[in-house]
């Protein structure tokens, strides 16, 4: 089953939108908000699959459960050391660079 938002054009010129749960087809969810509140459809928009497990209330918030990762916080710590560091002494490792390929081309005229 499919979820639908469909847009209804009313006569003083403010759009209805009015979402329409478990249709199966696009004109399904148009006929049946089209009966249902009697004003002509000016588009039908898919908003994804229908959960059937749980009721859908529009009206509810969703719940988002986070899980912790005791990892996260270090993981963090040790991306942005290094980055601080590069930025940091950017000019030290551009010197190191330079002095290696420079090393590395004198061993080849050799």
């Amino acid at each position: 089953m499919n979820t639908y938002e469909v847009l209804l054009q009313r006569d003083n010129g403010y759009n209805k939108t009015v979402i329409v749960n478990d249709c199966m087809y696009e004109d399904e969810a148009r006929l049946l908000a089209e009966s249902q509140y009697g004003l002509p459809v000016s588009r039908v928009l898919w908003k994804g699959t229908t959960d059937n497990s749980a009721f859908y209330n529009a009206n509810q918030t969703q719940q988002y459960y986070k899980t912790s990762n005791p990892f996260a916080f270090l993981s963090l710590l040790a991306v942005g050391g290094v980055i601080l560091i590069l930025v940091e002494f950017w000019y030290l490792f551009l010197i190191g660079g330079v002095g290696y390929a420079s090393y590395r081309v004198y061993n080849e005229k050799k």
